[in-house]
């Protein structure tokens, strides 16, 4: 569980116990709790606004792909072209 082995976690506890007492520990790890939960949701938001600005970047470079693959070549002379005249 995010590379905390089980004594660790047990230490981490202990710690907390003596730190905050036993009656401020459980409401203590349910406004952690809640904390999580809400960064969780904050984050998943910024992913998923971030997947939708690069598939939107995806298609609209696709889209200017398919344009200039498809764009008529123009008429005249390609050497006048090149040159400017």
């Amino acid at each position: 569980m995010f590379g905390i082995s089980f004594g660790e976690l047990v230490i981490i506890c202990l710690v907390g116990l003596v730190l905050f007492g036993p009656e401020k520990l459980p409401e203590l790890a349910r406004s952690s709790g809640n904390f999580m939960a809400k960064f969780n949701r904050a984050l998943e938001s910024v992913q998923q606004e971030f997947r939708k600005g690069v598939e939107e970047a995806e298609v609209g470079a696709q889209a200017e792909a398919d344009a200039t693959a498809n764009a008529p070549e123009p008429a005249g002379n390609p050497a006048q072209q090149r040159s400017g005249l």
